[in-house]
């Protein structure tokens, strides 16, 4: 998986493997919280947890009333945008063998001025490019950390990772789910790198 940042385009995620994309589709499934009411507090926990008074019950009844409705409509926005650049992904084709040093000698010399970010080896079969708009990026990040938020009380994984937890993970059947919270982590860390940098201001700008 080959993740770029091309001032025409956005963050263009290139060379993805179809397990990978599917992760990706994912995201508004695991992002969704509903039948968990540990991740339905986590996603919308209240400022007050345990209310000791009138004032602070109302204040739990205020967050509940009209902030709780703008943080669903807001969460659900973030979903709509990731599943419409999702709806555009497209299959790369398959260049012949003699062709695919040149492939590689061009994407070289496009990526002088480009930001780049290779994170995974080169794994066989079909391969998809995803364009996420440079406006989108922060729709992608809070999706992103919905979902991982979603999984980690759904799944629960532990908070702190110790070489002990991560063995249980290992003989467990939430391992798919982690891994996968993992990947979606590590999307996150592109976004900031390349997606969600400032742009540099012109040489004589004030």
């Amino acid at each position: 998986m080959r993740i770029r940042r091309l001032k025409s385009k956005g963050l263009v995620i290139s060379r993805l493997p179809e397990a990978q994309l599917r992760l990706l589709q994912q995201i508004p499934l695991h992002a969704d919280p509903t039948g968990s009411f540990p991740a339905e507090n986590r996603l919308y926990q209240s400022p007050v947890k345990t209310p000791l008074d009138d004032t602070e019950d109302e204040l739990v009844n205020d967050w509940q009333d009209h902030v709780v409705p703008d943080l669903r409509r807001d969460f659900a926005q973030q979903i709509d945008c990731v599943t419409e650049d999702l709806s555009r992904v497209r299959r790369e084709p398959e260049p012949p063998p003699t062709a695919r040093t040149a492939l590689r000698e061009r994407e070289s010399a496009e990526d002088e001025n480009e930001d780049e970010n290779d994170h995974h080896e080169e794994l066989p079969g079909a391969k998809y490019t995803l364009v996420i708009p440079l406006d989108h990026t922060e729709a992608w990040y809070g999706a992103l950390n919905q979902a991982r938020l979603v999984m980690q009380e759904r799944y629960h994984f532990p908070e702190v990772e110790s070489l002990e937890s991560i063995v249980a993970l290992l003989a467990s059947e939430n391992l798919k789910p982690y891994l996968t919270s993992q990947f979606y982590t590590q999307i996150q860390a592109a976004l900031l790198g390349l997606g969600m940098e400032e742009e540099e201001p012109p040489p004589n700008a004030e």
